[in-house]
Formats: C-alpha cells, sequence, structure tokens
C-alpha cells in the first residue's frame, strides 16, 4: 500500500479502507490511454477547469484523479466535444424592474 494512503489510515481510523480497495482505485487508471490535466484540457476544450472538473465527478468525462490533480482522457474529451450541445442563453437577461407590484399600485391610485 502507498505510503501516504498508510499514513492517513493510521491518522484517521475511520476511514475503512482496506488494502484491496486502495488497489482497486490504482487498477482504475488506464495508463495505455493518453491523458491531460484539467489546465490541458481547458486550453484545448475552450471550457473552463472547474467544469471539466465537475464533468469527470459527474461520468460525463473519463479520467481519473491523483491527489487533488484530475486528469482527462483525451478519446472521451475529443468524443464529448464533437456532440453537439445545448447552448446557453440567449442574449442580454432582461434587467429586474425596480417596481414592485405595490409600488405600482399605490402609483396608480395616486394619480386618479
Amino acid at each position: 500500500m502507498n505510503f501516504c494512503v498508510t499514513l492517513l489510515l493510521e491518522s484517521f481510523p475511520e476511514f475503512s479502507l482496506d488494502h484491496h480497495e486502495v488497489g482497486n482505485m490504482l487498477k482504475n487508471v488506464d495508463t495505455t490511454r493518453d491523458h491531460l490535466t484539467t489546465p490541458e484540457a481547458a486550453k484545448r476544450s475552450g471550457l473552463t477547469k472547474t467544469y471539466l472538473a465537475l464533468l469527470l465527478r459527474r461520468g460525463t468525462l473519463e479520467g481519473f484523479r491523483r491527489g487533488r490533480d484530475w486528469f482527462v482522457y483525451t478519446d472521451s474529451l475529443e468524443t464529448f466535444l464533437a456532440k453537439p450541445r445545448k447552448s446557453g442563453p440567449r442574449g442580454p437577461r432582461i434587467p429586474l424592474s425596480t417596481e414592485t407590484p405595490a409600488n405600482s399600485t399605490n402609483r396608480q391610485s395616486q394619480e386618479e
């Protein structure tokens, strides 16, 4: 078992990972696939690092995490970018009126 994982488990006994679980976490990393860091993927895709991390956590993008850093499989990112996505909001948002319905009713009754 990795020294850091051993130290973590000794320091925090409430984490009950056994050797098999730790091994399975490391087995999920496919070293034969090309991968990018999230900053590299952000530059390539035009998406933010935060959004890429969200897609990785949700399982929309395939990748893995080492420590605090996420890595995206290149083929998964290319597949995701090739799919058509719904566009964001259209045009500027309409500003909220500073008038509340109560104010407009009072103004109308005063004008009469």
